[in-house]
C-alpha cells in the first residue's frame, strides 16, 4: 500500500487532498478495466479462432486417416499411398502442436492478467479504505474545530464577563477612597474642633482654680477608662543589689556580637501566637502611614515608615554611627534552662495590677546585663495584642523609657490603632546609644 504523506493539521485541506486523492484513484482503477477488458476481448476472439483452426485440422486428419483406411480395407495399398499419408499427417500435427503451445501461452497470459487485475482490484479497495479513514480523520477534525471555537466563545465572554467586573471593583475603589477622603476631612475638622475646646477649658481653668480642678478630675477619669481598655505594662530597672533604680540604661555589645532571646513556655501558647511573638522580634516589613492620621504636624500628604518587627527597626538605627554599638543581630532560642540575654516568659497568670506586660532589666553602671520580660494572661490574649505588648516591652529591654507622645508606642499607655516602631523611637535609640545618657523616647514630628 502506498503511503500518502498528507498534512492534517488543517480539517479543509485534508478533506480536499484525500478527494483529488481519492479521483486519481477512480481514474486510475478506470483505466486499468478498460484495458483487461480490451484484453479479455482479444483473448476471446483469439480463442475463438484457434479452436476453428484445431477443429478443422482435426477434421482434416480424421477425413484422411478414413481414406487412408478404406482404400487399404478394398484395394490393399497402393505404392506410396501409406508414405504420403503419414507425410501429410505429420505435416498436420506439425502445424497443429504449435498452435496448442501458444494456446497454452496465452492462457498464462490470461491467468496473469487476471491475477494483476485481482491485485489492481485490491489496491482499488485498499484506496477506498485509506479514503474512508481519511474521512473519519477530516470529521474529528472538524470536530475538534468545532469544539475549539466554543471554547474560544466561551473564553471571550467570560473574559468579558470579568473585564466587566474589574471595571464595576475599580468603580467601586473610586468611591471608596472618596469617602475614605470625606471621612479623613470630616475627622479633622473634629479634631479641630476638639482643639479648640481644649483650648476654651485651658482658658477657663486659668480664670479659675476650681474649674482647674474640675478639669483635673475629668481628666484623670478619662485615664482610667482608657487605662481600662488600652494595653498596659510597667516596666523596673534593679541594679545587682536589687535596688530600683531611676536613669539611662544600655547594652554594651563588642562588635556584632549578637543578643541571644529566649522564648520559654511557648507550649502554653498556640502556634498562631507564638509565630506572632516571633514576628515581633524578626520582621522586617514596613507600612507607610499618612501623618495626619497619626495625629502628628506637618506638610499635608507626610508619611511616617513604621516598623512590624525590632530587627528591621534596628537596622534602620544602625545605620547612624553611634559610640555603642547598637544591637542589630538577634537569635532566638527556646530554652528552659535560663540561657539568653533576654527571656520571655509567657504564662495564663493574671497579673494583680492588670498589667498585660511587665519588664525587669538588672544593670550595672547603666549597662544592661540581662533583662527579663513577662506576657500575662496569653490564653485570653489576641495574637495581635500579644504582639503590641512585646513589641513595647522590648522596646524596655533595649533600653528605651517611656514616650512623651500618646499615640506612640513606647507611650505609658498604648492606645493607638498602629502599635508599631516609630521613627522617633528610632531616633531614641541613636541617641542613647550615642551617650546622650537619657532613656526618654521624645517625638517632636
Amino acid at each position: 500500500m502506498r503511503e500518502e504523506n498528507n498534512d492534517l493539521s488543517q480539517p479543509g485541506d485534508s478533506s480536499s487532498r484525500a478527494d483529488e486523492l481519492e479521483k486519481a484513484k477512480q481514474e486510475q482503477a478506470q483505466a486499468l478495466l478498460r484495458q483487461m477488458q480490451l484484453l479479455e476481448s482479444f483473448m476471446a476472439d483469439l480463442m475463438q479462432k484457434q479452436e476453428s483452426v484445431l477443429r478443422a485440422l482435426h477434421e482434416v486428419s480424421h477425413t484422411i486417416s478414413n481414406m487412408g483406411l478404406g482404400v487399404t480395407s478394398t484395394l490393399g495399398v497402393p505404392p506410396g499411398i501409406d508414405i504420403h499419408a503419414k507425410s501429410i499427417q505429420d505435416d498436420i500435427t506439425t502445424r497443429v502442436d504449435p498452435l496448442g503451445k501458444e494456446r497454452a501461452e496465452l492462457e498464462k497470459l490470461r491467468q496473469e492478467y487476471e491475477q494483476k487485475l485481482h491485485e489492481k482490484s485490491h489496491t482499488a479497495a485498499e484506496l477506498a479504505q485509506e479514503k474512508i479513514i481519511l474521512q473519519d480523520m477530516a470529521d474529528s477534525l472538524n470536530v475538534k474545530a468545532d469544539e475549539l471555537e466554543n471554547k474560544k466563545q466561551q473564553l471571550e465572554k467570560e473574559l468579558q464577563v470579568k473585564s466587566h467586573a474589574s471595571v464595576e471593583l475599580e468603580q467601586e475603589k473610586m468611591a471608596l477612597s472618596e469617602m475614605l477622603d470625606s471621612e479623613t476631612a470630616e475627622k479633622h475638622t473634629i479634631q479641630r474642633k476638639h482643639y479648640i475646646s481644649i483650648g476654651i477649658a485651658a482658658m477657663v481653668i486659668a480664670a479659675s482654680f476650681g474649674g482647674f480642678l474640675y478639669y483635673e478630675s475629668v481628666k484623670n477619669a478619662e485615664t482610667q477608662k482608657i487605662l481600662l481598655n488600652a494595653v498596659k505594662s510597667k516596666y523596673l530597672v534593679q541594679n545587682l543589689k536589687g535596688d530600683t533604680v531611676d536613669t539611662w540604661v544600655s547594652w554594651v555589645l563588642v562588635g556584632n556580637k549578637p543578643l541571644f532571646i529566649n522564648i520559654i513556655n511557648t507550649d502554653k501558647a498556640p502556634k498562631e501566637k507564638v509565630d506572632a511573638i516571633k514576628a515581633v522580634l524578626l520582621s522586617k516589613e514596613t507600612i507607610e502611614v499618612d501623618d495626619s492620621i497619626l495625629h502628628k504636624e506637618g506638610p499635608a500628604g507626610t508619611k511616617s515608615t513604621l516598623y512590624k518587627g525590632w530587627i528591621g527597626a534596628l537596622a534602620k538605627a544602625s545605620e547612624k554611627q553611634t559610640k555603642l554599638n547598637i544591637p542589630k543581630d538577634l537569635q532566638v532560642i527556646e530554652s528552659d534552662k535560663g540561657e539568653g540575654d533576654i527571656t520571655i516568659e509567657l504564662t495564663n497568670l493574671k497579673d494583680n495590677d492588670g498589667y498585660a506586660g511587665y519588664t525587669n532589666s538588672i544593670v550595672d553602671q547603666n549597662q544592661i546585663l540581662k533583662a527579663r520580660i513577662t506576657l500575662y494572661e496569653v490564653d485570653k490574649q489576641t495574637a495581635e495584642k500579644l504582639a503590641t505588648v512585646l513589641r513595647h516591652e522590648l522596646g524596655h529591654a533595649l533600653g528605651l523609657g517611656h514616650s512623651t507622645a500618646t499615640e506612640d508606642l513606647m507611650a505609658p499607655v498604648v492606645n493607638t490603632p498602629y502599635p508599631y516602631i516609630s521613627d522617633c523611637d528610632i531616633a531614641a535609640l541613636q541617641a542613647l546609644y550615642d551617650d546622650k545618657k537619657s532613656s526618654e523616647v521624645v517625638c517632636q514630628k
